[in-house]
């Protein structure tokens, strides 16, 4: 029998699991529909580290566990995962999601793969986006502002591309064949 589950939901949480999502700056309690990290209680979930108990109390708040996920329930108790809390970066006190932000850029026809890291700024860290394309005929210059302009006009101002777009000929790949933000970090800009 297959389940009526909203898009890129994951489901709602085990019969018995308790789910929190959090801010993960101050540790308040949000509502549906406010991304947060997703902390669970569960009756076969661990309670702490074996020997210790500075990683236990980072780990764990009010007897929830925090995950490192990013991500919201909605009106109907499904869940959805945003995104890994260690890929988050702010600007100006606003959390931005690289996820979010490579899944606007993926749907430039022209786009093959995309990551997006955040450039040391001012107000933090801001959007730069390496990208891979299927092919094009114009100036290399032309089609990275026009990513740039697609993707900004899908965004919210403090998510502009403000580090720039970037067109290359592949992105790096960790041991597991997933492409790495570690190695695009590296990547040189012309």
């Amino acid at each position: 029998m297959l389940l009526d589950l909203p898009n890129f939901s994951v489901g709602k949480p085990y019969p018995g699991t308790l789910l929190q999502i959090r801010n993960p700056d101050t540790l308040e309690i949000l509502g549906p529909d406010q991304q947060g990290e997703i902390c669970v209680k569960a009756p076969g979930l661990f309670r702490s580290y074996l020997n210790n108990p500075e990683a236990t109390e980072k780990a764990f708040v009010d007897g929830y566990f925090r995950t490192g996920d990013i991500g919201y329930y909605d009106a109907n108790g499904f869940l959805y995962v945003v995104d890994r809390l260690k890929e988050i970066f702010k600007y100006y006190n606003n959390h931005i999601s690289p996820s979010e932000l490579e899944n606007v850029i993926q749907k430039h026809p022209k786009v093959k793969e995309v990551c997006v890291i955040g450039f040391p700024d001012v107000g933090g860290h801001v959007p730069r986006a390496f990208v891979t394309v299927h092919s094009f005929t114009e100036p290399k210059k032309d089609l990275e502002e026009e990513l740039k302009q697609f993707a900004n006009s899908k965004l919210a101002t403090y998510k502009h591309l403000s580090g720039g777009v970037y067109i290359v000929d592949a992105l790096p790949r960790g041991k597991t064949g997933k492409i790495s933000r570690q190695l695009v970090e590296k990547l040189p800009v012309p």
